[in-house]
Order: structure tokens, then sequence, then C-alpha cells
């Protein structure tokens, strides 16, 4: 299955319920780690991501760049 969104997490692993990561994958959604979404930009493969998922302790860490979302948009969430 094509992955139909794109999500880049700012959380390590453990930030999410056991199982998450792999169920996103399964129903199609594509979950790049920030340095993934560095090297798949930087290689022309996404201009930008539908979804950033951070832990709130790393709100601070997401960029405020062209290809991103704009603080505070409806495209942005926070996961504990």
């Amino acid at each position: 299955m094509r992955a139909s969104r794109t999500l880049v997490t700012y959380a390590r692993p453990e930030a999410f319920a056991p199982h998450t990561c792999s169920l996103l994958t399964k129903i199609g959604y594509r979950l790049l780690t920030e340095e993934e979404f560095k090297q798949a930009r930087a290689a022309g493969e996404i201009d930008r991501p539908d979804l950033l998922i951070a832990d709130e302790r790393r709100l601070g860490e997401l960029p405020e760049e062209e290809g991103c979302a704009a603080p505070g948009s409806s495209s942005r969430a926070s996961v504990a």
C-alpha cells in the first residue's frame, strides 16, 4: 500500500502507545523521524509533511521554516 499521508515525528518511540507506529504504517501513513524527513526532503522525495507530531517537551524544536506548518495551524498536534 502506498502511503497517503506523511507524518513527521518529533517524539521518541516510547512516547507512543504500544503498536501505534506500526498501525499507522499499516493503514497507509508514512511515519518519518525528523532525520528521515530531512533526508527525504533533501533527496526531493517530499516537500512538506502532512502532519507534525511532537512530544510537548520538544515543541521548541519544531521547524519554523517554509515547507512546514505554521505555529498554531490545524496541521500541528502534540502527543504527550
